[in-house]
């Protein structure tokens, strides 16, 4: 969804740049929600663990 509306802002407006800092954006954002999610599920693995 996210990542089609990046791409039609690509095409409608030729915007490189702004496009790419969009997309590198959306990437971080995913790769810290991973992360965050990892370390809460061993968080809360250790905890059952008790």
């Amino acid at each position: 969804l996210i990542g089609n509306l990046i791409e039609d802002y690509f095409i409608s407006t030729g915007d490189w740049n702004f496009g790419s800092a969009i997309s590198l954006i959306m990437a971080i954002i995913i790769l810290a929600s991973m992360y965050f999610t990892r370390k809460l599920d061993r968080k809360v693995g250790e905890q059952e663990d008790d």
